[in-house]
């Protein structure tokens, strides 16, 4: 972490989920109170990127972003990721529609504030998980879709409600 992230997260979140971060004066606090700010030894937080705050300004999600251990998944240290998914993460953070996507091989879960209600209880555990553990309940159905889309062909889906029990409401689609 470092302290540029640190003032400017200061400034834009703040969430009462105890499970998610959360924000005090310089300091940002995620999970439970496990503190994450002002590191003396920078090895304590291995995979996080200080390099260049390009998504630090995409709402709760992008300080969100910015503050996962993204060494700890496929995708690696973010100050690593390739421009094409630094665009395509911009543009989501951006968006004021929901916005989710599964990058790369291990299909990594990104996605943006307007995103968080449709995933209900599922966040903020879903962020860096691959998609087949975040909605394991529609892998039945869309798994094949996901793997011919991942092998290269296209797909078309007609509208149609999805059952998501951690969601009030339930159908989305």
């Amino acid at each position: 972490m470092c302290s540029e992230l640190n003032s400017l997260s200061a400034r834009r979140v703040s969430y009462t989920d105890a499970r998610t971060l959360h924000t005090e004066g310089e300091t940002l606090f995620l999970d439970e109170g496990h503190e994450t700010s002002s590191p003396a030894d920078e090895s304590e937080h291995q995979g996080r990127s200080c390099k260049g705050l390009w998504f630090a300004s995409g709402g709760t999600m992008g300080a969100l972003i910015q503050a996962q251990n993204w060494g700890a998944t496929p995708l690696g240290p973010s100050d690593l990721w390739p421009q094409s998914l630094r665009t395509v993460v911009d543009l989501m953070l951006a968006s004021p529609q929901p916005v989710y996507m599964a990058w790369g091989p291990a299909l990594t879960a990104l996605y943006n504030d307007a995103y968080v209600a449709i995933l209900g209880g599922k966040h903020p555990d879903a962020l860096g998980r691959p998609h087949t553990k975040v909605w394991p309940e529609i892998m039945d159905e869309y798994g094949p879709a996901i793997e011919a889309v991942m092998a290269g062909y296209a797909q078309r889906f007609e509208d149609r409600p999805v059952v998501n029990t951690n969601r009030v409401g339930n159908a989305i689609g």
